[in-house]
């Protein structure tokens, strides 16, 4: 299959997957392909996009690729429509967001010891927004439920990866305030699923 049928067989998956896109490594079996081939085809088929002043441009957000619409047109339809195309959420939720997406994997109790308040109804609004999940659990008494960001919480902030986030200028305050109130088990717990997504993140660079 040459260059040519290669972008337009991506662009097709893509049309076809809508909003959901497709996994990354899945698409990449597909066209029987490396990470560095895909990227060269999607800023190729971007390029074009840019060249023939479309509305569109494919976007990789974590694990998953899809095709979207650029800045500038999401822009101007949410004017146009009178409301935003972003999911509008309170101080309160964006601060219990914050400190998921800043320090995942992390428990409820460990977030409402940083914020000093009650979380569970903040924790069920993101999870029913599918912009946190907790898909395993801790192995401290209790097996409290480990809260990360999905892959929908990087295409709501258009993020690539967590590593995109911004430095956190009150991280290491808040660092302080969570060690001193998490018990011996607690840390050690953290601290090995730590230890374990960074082992994880280098393997994965190799």
């Amino acid at each position: 299959m040459n260059n040519s049928l290669k972008t337009q067989l991506i662009e097709g998956i893509l049309f076809l997957k809508g909003k959901a896109g497709i996994k990354v490594d899945v698409l990449k079996t597909i066209l029987k392909v490396d990470d560095e081939e895909l990227l060269a085809y999607i800023e190729q088929i971007n390029d074009k996009y840019h060249r023939l002043n479309t509305p569109f441009i494919i976007k990789m957000n974590g694990e998953k690729i899809r095709l979207a619409l650029n800045k500038e047109t999401s822009e101007l339809i949410s004017t146009r429509l009178n409301k935003p195309l972003k999911i509008k959420l309170s101080k309160a939720t964006i601060e219990v967001l914050t400190i998921i997406s800043y320090y995942q994997p992390i428990t409820r109790t460990q977030i409402e010891k940083i914020r000093k308040a009650n979380s569970d109804y903040i924790i069920a609004r993101l999870q029913k927004l599918e912009l946190i999940e907790a898909p395993e659990v801790a192995h401290t008494p209790g097996n409290p439920r480990l809260w990360i960001t999905t892959n929908n919480f990087l295409e709501a902030f258009d993020l690539s990866s967590l590593e995109q986030l911004p430095d956190y200028d009150s991280r290491d305050k808040i660092d302080s305030a969570l060690l001193s109130n998490l018990n011996e088990e607690e840390m050690t717990a953290l601290n090995k699923k730590k230890d374990n997504n960074q082992e994880a993140k280098k393997l994965e660079k190799k």
